[in-house]
């Protein structure tokens, strides 16, 4: 074995000093066939290093490895190690940010510019309530808008020619228009989720007794790089479908009672025949986002109903606006569909789905249905994100 040296080195490469020190090291040993002494091993490396030009050594004593997380005592009468200080270091990115040398309060403070995303968000917002408030028919446009821009991505574009999009047509444009002078704030998807969250906050406070409603909003989408001409293929819900939760889990990474709670949404608006081919409301509350919903759809008898050639289910008072689509009361009945008819033509003459017991926990809950929707809304705009 061969105890180390203490290296001083004025100038030269480091590898080749490793290297020659090495080599030393096994010529000497080989020569001697024993174990060299730390002065044995000095008086040889000094031999081939007469001048000394590059170098100074300095015999230490050989010590066993110390234990990892330790530093090995130094011989005696060499100088200890200075220690590194305790102190952190400040990093140049916190010397930009003037962060060195403050309280950890003051580092917490968001940087400059999440300041002024917030600030950009506020303003927006402000405008948007103004928008909103000038026609609340818009609040059924809005959330229908954020659905279909969210499928497949919320990237703020929806493909004018699909005829899911039909009745979207006009609102795309209005909430393009009035992005447009406010692009420097946000994206035109991300404007599109927060036109959709205040929608719901004025909606929701809009029913008699409802205190104040929050609807957190993440900015970082990314619109779609041609609005004018997207026509990327996706598939929407479908009114005739009779398991409209399983594509929801499916598309935005929802539980299924998160999927149910989604639905609400059929709260506001209504269908029309030139759009999507049924018609009639969900309930009697129109423009206000509530449980009323979920009270429709267990509190009346719905029969089996044709119009213009697709199935849907109207209320049996003749004097009764109200519908449900297929999708509608599949979360409440076990139906099938067959040539265009159900299985059973009347809701009290099918059997209870499986979803049924969700259903009614909604109906008389409807606290707990605003919690599990603003849950269920931000999971699917929040996706990706």
């Amino acid at each position: 074995m061969v105890v180390g040296f203490n290296v001083i080195m004025y100038s030269g490469n480091k590898l080749s000093i490793l290297v020659l020190f090495i080599s030393l090291a096994a010529k000497v040993s080989s020569q001697q066939g024993r174990i060299i002494p730390s002065s044995d091993f000095f008086a040889a490396f000094s031999s081939n290093f007469p001048q000394n030009r590059f170098f100074n050594f300095e015999p230490i004593t050989f010590r066993p490895f110390p234990s990892f997380g330790r530093r090995a005592s130094p011989a005696p009468g060499i100088p200890a190690t200075r220690a590194r200080p305790t102190q952190r270091r400040c990093s140049r990115h916190q010397q930009r940010r003037g962060l060195c040398g403050r309280t950890l309060a003051a580092a917490a403070t968001p940087p400059p510019f999440r300041q002024r995303q917030s600030e950009n968000v506020e303003q927006l917002r402000n405008a948007i309530k103004v928008f909103i408030n000038n026609d609340h028919e818009m609040i059924p446009n809005l959330l229908q808008l954020v659905f279909h821009t969210c499928i497949g991505g919320c990237d703020g574009c929806i493909n004018e020619e699909e005829p899911a999009n039909r009745g979207l047509r006009g609102t795309y444009a209005a909430v393009r228009q009035f992005w447009e002078p406010h692009a420097s704030l946000l994206t035109l998807a991300d404007t599109i989720v927060l036109m959709a969250s205040e929608a719901i906050k004025i909606s929701m406070e809009m029913e008699e007794g409802s205190e104040t409603v929050n609807v957190p909003f993440t900015s970082g989408r990314r619109t779609c790089q041609d609005p004018d001409n997207y026509h990327r293929e996706l598939v929407f819900p479908h009114g005739d479908k009779t398991d409209d939760v399983a594509q929801l889990v499916a598309e935005f990474g929802l539980s299924r009672k998160q999927a149910i709670a989604l639905l609400g949404a059929h709260s506001v608006g209504r269908c029309r025949l030139e759009n999507s081919g049924f018609a009639g409301r969900w309930d009697n509350t129109e423009l206000i986002l509530d449980n009323h919903y979920y009270k429709s759809l267990v509190g009346t008898d719905w029969k089996s109903t044709l119009v213009s050639g697709q199935h849907q289910w109207n209320a049996t008072e003749s004097d009764d606006s109200r519908m449900m689509l297929n999708s509608d009361l599949a979360l409440l009945k076990d139906f099938t569909m067959a040539n265009n008819q159900p299985s059973c033509s009347n809701s009290k003459s099918c059997r209870d789905s499986s979803d049924a017991s969700q259903v009614k926990i909604y109906a008389r809950n409807g606290e707990e249905w605003r919690r599990d929707f603003i849950q269920a809304f931000l999971k699917m705009v929040n996706k990706g994100l």
